[in-house]
């Protein structure tokens, strides 16, 4: 059976990012739909991995460029997560949660909010259609979404352009 990639429309990222503050889920959320990450890269994602000058999030190695605002979001939603604690000890953000259990409950969330079958899966894919948009190339989009190799970005991302 091909996989056939899904992504969210505006009407639907803009919902979520307008109901999702102050969440326990934001930052994993933020990392998905504006970094690409994976739900096993967001588990490991430490507040140290936030570069707030150079709106950047380094994502298992690799950097991925975000806006000012994008970033700021980001770095709130993780204080937040731990109750504006400032760490002194770098642990990942989403130490002491179960990898599944983070990705049952975005997806019961969207699901509350009519989004039946979204996750941090689907968002991921939007953040490659927003790069996409861009002008990306794929040897960036493979690059930047942390693909081994080129073939495996472009079979999941060549037609996604044209279909939800």
């Amino acid at each position: 059976m091909k996989y056939t990639a899904r992504y969210l429309t505006q009407e639907q990222e803009k919902m979520i990012l307008d109901r999702i503050n102050d969440s326990r889920i934001e930052a994993a959320v933020l990392l998905a739909l504006y970094c690409g990450a994976r739900r096993g890269e967001i588990m490991k994602i430490r507040q140290s991995d936030i570069d707030i000058i150079f709106h950047a999030v380094n994502i298992a190695g690799r950097t991925v460029y975000i806006t000012h605002e994008q970033s700021e979001r980001l770095l709130r939603a993780i204080q937040a997560l731990h109750d504006g604690f400032s760490f002194d000890i770098d642990i990942p953000i989403y130490s002491g949660y179960n990898a599944r259990y983070l990705s049952a409950i975005v997806r019961h969330w969207c699901a509350c909010y009519g989004l039946e079958g979204v996750g941090l899966r689907e968002m991921r894919h939007t953040a490659v259609i927003h790069w996409m948009e861009q002008g990306a190339s794929m040897e960036q989009i493979q690059e930047w979404a942390g693909y081994s190799d080129y073939t495996t970005a472009f079979h999941i991302y060549k037609s996604m352009t044209f279909a939800q």
